[in-house]
């Protein structure tokens, strides 16, 4: 946007009898918009300060509306309830200990069929015998 400026190119006169109104010109002038200032490129620390905050307002917002929705309908109570007449936290504690170790079991078992990891046992057994017996020469 241009601004218009008003700007009187008349010479002081110390008679002011002698000018008149009428003799009197007016020049208008177009300025140019005054610069605008580039905004200063925010560091990276503020920017990841900016971005925590943004992720802190969000979990802060999520969290209050789970605790409206669960006051509102109350589901932790009924959770609650179903566990305790089920016992659900304790078939599923029972369910990952068999799921552990049974899973121990057959990686035992795989290791005992692959020659790659008896391979791997053999050599560390072998380095073993060697350092003993380095040590037993030099004594």
């Amino acid at each position: 946007m241009t601004e218009v400026v008003l700007v009187n190119n008349n010479p002081t006169v110390e008679d002011p009898a002698d000018t008149s109104d009428d003799d009197a010109s007016v020049k208008t002038e177009v300025r140019a918009p005054p610069q605008e200032v580039a905004p200063k490129e925010p560091k990276e620390e503020e920017k990841a300060d900016a971005f925590l905050a943004a992720i802190m307002n969000l979990w802060a917002m999520l969290t209050g509306k789970v605790k409206e929705i669960d006051e509102n309908a109350g589901i932790s109570i009924k959770v609650a309830k179903f566990d305790e007449d089920h016992h659900v936290t304790e078939h599923v504690s029972e369910a990952w200990a068999n799921a552990l170790k049974k899973a121990g079991e057959m990686t035992e078992s795989v290791k005992a069929k692959l020659p790659v990891w008896n391979k791997g046992e053999e050599n560390e057994q072998e380095k073993e015998k060697e350092w003993v017996e380095v040590e037993e020469k030099t004594q």
